[in-house]
């Protein structure tokens, strides 16, 4: 058995994918692979992949993020779709397969990625670290259930004060001429992000092959706008994206304007959105946003704060794609 390491998964797509199938989710969708793996805004996925006789027998891939911390740039990898089919399982194949992927000199500062339960322990083999829970900071617009944990986010909500301002849902076309000059995202000092550049938040949220995502813009001074993820069947609305909304942005004319929209509906924020975006919601210590967060470093970087979830700002939107 060989291992090599190709870096245009493309040209051995459908063997990856019947892969996938195979060990992962006899389901899985090509639109989803090709999305994600193939027209990326930031070039390919990297893909570590075992042969045995000419066959794909495991694979791992690994899509480039253009990341910053405070204004410097550096490339993050997130790591998605470790597979081994079935008959190979037990041959030690997954770690090789890390360790192979760890060794490539490429300039990425930083790997991530939301591991399941299963996988988590071979990833913390391999030199990944355990950054901790993320956890969901949530607004109640209802109660459905007094005896949850639903009563004390709906009273909180009421509590604090919300600042008043319009709010308007955008349609394709203002979605288009807003990403034309996408505005800034909040600020995050001291706090590692992927990059919000035009490319990305089109192909992230316009041209997923299976979500509709809504847009709502609160006409504050500068504007707020929220991408959110509405899941009506559980009422649910996950705040996915903030774009705007100056220095200290102010969610309150948002959740004024859901609490109508949206009855009897929990809306989450991940905790690792800075504190003051944070100030009308409670951080659930019950709920977590997304599997085991798991982190590796390159050697000399970055500095230890990116080794728990403060040091990032990460949204449901980098959790979703899977």
């Amino acid at each position: 058995m060989s291992v090599t390491f190709r870096f245009h998964p493309v040209d051995r797509a459908a063997e990856y994918l019947a892969l996938l199938r195979d060990g992962l989710d006899p389901d899985f969708p090509e639109t989803r692979f090709r999305w994600l793996h193939a027209e990326g805004p930031w070039g390919p996925s990297r893909l570590a992949v075992c042969e045995a006789n000419g066959r794909l027998v495991g694979g791992y891939a690994v899509t480039p993020r253009r990341g910053e911390r405070d204004g410097r740039e550096l490339w993050l990898g997130r790591d998605l779709d470790p597979v081994v089919h079935p008959d190979w399982r037990g041959r030690g194949l997954f770690g090789r397969l890390l360790e192979h992927a760890a060794a490539e000199p490429l300039p990425v500062a930083l790997h991530y990625n939301f591991a399941n339960p299963a996988s988590a322990p071979g990833f913390r083999r391999h030199g990944w670290r355990d950054a901790g829970p993320i956890r969901d900071a949530a607004w109640q617009t209802s109660v459905t259930r007094p005896l949850s944990m639903e009563l004390p986010l709906w009273l909180a909500g009421r509590l604090r004060p919300r600042r008043r301002s319009p709010v308007r849902e955008l349609d394709r076309p203002a979605v288009e001429r807003l990403l034309a000059a996408p505005p800034p995202p909040p600020a995050a000092p001291g706090r590692v992000r992927v990059v919000r550049s035009a490319d990305y938040l089109a192909w992230r949220y316009l041209r997923h092959p299976w979500r509709t995502y809504r847009w709502f813009t609160a006409e504050t001074e500068p504007p707020l706008t929220a991408v959110v993820s509405h899941h009506p069947e559980r009422r649910r609305l996950l705040i996915v994206e903030l774009l705007g909304g100056g220095e200290r942005p102010d969610l309150g004319p948002l959740l004024q304007a859901w609490d109508t929209l949206f009855p009897r509906t929990w809306i989450a924020l991940w905790s690792t959105t800075p504190r003051h975006l944070r100030r009308h919601l409670l951080v659930n210590p019950l709920r977590r946003g997304g599997g085991t967060f798991l982190v590796r470093p390159a050697a000399g970087e970055p500095p230890p704060s990116t080794l728990q979830p403060a040091g990032w700002y990460l949204t449901a939107g980098d959790l979703e794609i899977l």
